[in-house]
């Protein structure tokens, strides 16, 4: 008896685990998602301090400031966009992969937590059909084929 409620209560044990460990990737995606977003915002404040630089030292040319002359200024922005909606997308999808690591051990812990309760009603089965067993040491000495003289 003391076996089965160890073997259920490991498996309770491990479904807890799993759902903590799922609970902290559910944190590290949010975190995840979040770094990217101000990586992003990063990525173009730089953008919006290099355009500056790059009309200003146009205008420092003498140049017209048409739309070839703001060339350089349109690649930046450009760049920048892209760079930015690179970082949110992989921050999007290192958060959707912690998050999948989170599900995956939860769901391990449930599953360990079944396999507990199986395996525990196996064992307390086993132990109730053994003890319906009825003993019969009289036709177990004639039936069994030995003498009982150290044979």
């Amino acid at each position: 008896m003391l076996m089965m409620g160890g073997t259920v209560a490991g498996g309770l044990a491990s479904a807890d685990q799993g759902k903590a460990q799922n609970a902290l990737a559910q944190v590290d995606a949010a975190y995840e998602r979040d770094s990217a977003t101000q990586q992003a915002d990063r990525i173009l404040r730089a953008a919006r301090t290099q355009k500056g630089t790059a009309r200003a030292n146009t205008a420092a040319s003498g140049a017209r400031l048409d739309e070839f002359s703001l060339g350089a200024e349109h690649e930046i922005d450009m760049l920048a966009n892209q760079d930015a909606a690179m970082t949110i997308l992989t921050g999007k999808r290192r958060a959707e992969s912690t998050e999948l690591a989170g599900r995956q051990a939860k769901r391990a812990g449930d599953n360990k937590f079944a396999a507990s309760l199986f395996g525990a009603a196996s064992q307390g089965y086993s132990n109730w059909k053994g003890a319906k067993k009825p003993v019969d040491p009289v036709g177990d000495f004639y039936y069994s084929g030995t003498r009982g003289m150290g044979d």
